[in-house]
């Protein structure tokens, strides 16, 4: 996680499927968050006794208030990419067939864009 956020560069998570426990983390702590429309995100760590990990406890709380962050991670709810995005945890969600595509927009637009600024507008 350390390593994503130290990154100069921005990092865009592209998820087409479910991202659970560690891979919702890890798309958490990226800069942009693509999701298809059918994907699903959380962290169901309390359904096998084990608290949320791996920066999990950190992120959520930052995204998203911290009562509903702790109603997700005390109960390991799935969110449906839309309801991911109306809580502000994703970025944009867009049908399967069209992620690839508006995620390479994505990139087009930070690697053609001005660079020092993107890169002091990243920086922690």
């Amino acid at each position: 996680m350390e390593s994503i956020v130290n990154l100069e560069k921005p990092v865009i998570a592209k998820v087409n499927g479910d991202a659970t426990g560690l891979g919702a983390t890890l798309a958490l702590f990226c800069d942009i968050v693509m999701l298809s429309e059918d994907a699903r995100i959380g962290d169901p760590h309390v359904n096998v006794a084990l608290v949320a990990g791996d920066g999990g406890a950190v992120i959520w709380p930052l995204l998203t208030s911290l009562n509903k962050a702790k109603e997700l991670l005390m109960t390991g709810e799935l969110l449906s990419a839309e309801e991911a995005k109306e809580l502000g945890l994703v970025n944009h969600v867009v049908p399967a067939d069209e992620l690839d595509n508006a995620t390479d927009e994505m990139v087009e637009k930070l690697a053609t864009g001005p660079q020092t600024a993107i890169r002091y507008t990243k920086r922690p």
